[in-house]
């Protein structure tokens, strides 16, 4: 079972193992679990049938708030992950095994190259090497990876696009691969409508910071202020993009005290390309 839950060896064992040989649990432990869950007769082929208390967990909370319709709150959370924000997800029953499958999951922008560090440093607590797994539509895995597969329990490692590693540095590892989860509407809805809202977000433009200098002037001794401006006009920005899909352009930051004096400045050189509509996230 070792062998099985190794996501580079797992593959490997698909591709030559004798096909009565390839059926692995997902859920595979030395606790018995999944054996007392077959002679109970529970079914875990949905991969999400364990119940946990939803009312339970909202009063462990405290503050809620109302969204208007489900595509309202993909939309929202889509919108949050892109500014930056790391954020829980929450519904349905809780996931069976090792794998967090879109019921129970730490959702972040794998455009980001510092949410690696950040996840891994100030969140799960583990050694700052370790990648991340994406979430990806069904129907987008070969857009992705270079092997077109239904991966619905991440227990696969596969190659991620060349072209497409630059785009999605959080879960691109070392050499190249990633460990995704395939999601498909029949399973998840409400996870792959969300996926789906984030795609809408990568569809558009992919921002790269490119190179950033900073000039220190002096101790800052509270709150400061943050100025930021384009070294370019926005027009002339947006004009090169729609004719070139790209553009490249300096960022000029003023960093001053509560006073208004200048404690210092930043120069930020950002990439920006379009992108054509994919779906991908951590």
């Amino acid at each position: 079972m070792t062998l099985a839950l190794t996501g580079v060896a797992s593959p490997l064992f698909a591709q030559t193992a004798p096909p009565t040989l390839q059926t692995v649990s997902p859920t595979g432990a030395q606790r018995g679990t999944r054996a007392r869950i077959t002679l109970t007769g529970t079914n875990i082929a949905g991969a999400t049938r364990l119940i946990f208390s939803e009312p339970g967990f909202t009063a462990a909370i405290g503050e809620t708030r109302e969204v208007p319709s489900e595509d309202a709150l993909c939309r929202e959370v889509a919108g949050r992950i892109a500014d930056g924000e790391v954020l829980g997800w929450f519904q349905g029953r809780m996931e069976l095994g090792p794998r967090a499958l879109g019921n129970r999951s730490i959702l972040c922008d794998p455009r980001r190259p510092d949410m690696r560090d950040v996840l891994n440093v100030k969140i799960k607590l583990r050694e700052p090497f370790r990648p991340f797994a994406p979430s990806v539509l069904r129907e987008a895995m070969g857009e992705w990876f270079e092997v077109d597969d239904d991966v619905p329990f991440m227990m696969k490692v596969y190659e991620i696009r060349e072209e497409q590693r630059a785009r999605i540095p959080a879960v691109t590892h070392v050499d190249g691969t990633g460990r995704p989860h395939t999601v498909t509407s029949r399973a998840n809805p409400l996870y792959h409508r969300l996926i789906g809202a984030f795609a809408e977000r990568m569809g558009e433009v992919t921002p790269l910071a490119r190179r950033a200098e900073i000039s220190y002037e002096k101790i800052a001794k509270g709150p400061i202020e943050a100025t930021a401006r384009l070294g370019v006009q926005a027009a002339e920005a947006l004009a090169t993009l729609d004719a070139e899909g790209k553009v490249e352009f300096p960022c000029e930051i003023e960093l001053a005290d509560a006073s208004g004096t200048r404690v210092a400045t930043a120069t930020v050189g950002w990439h920006v390309r379009l992108n054509k509509p994919a779906a991908a996230e951590a």
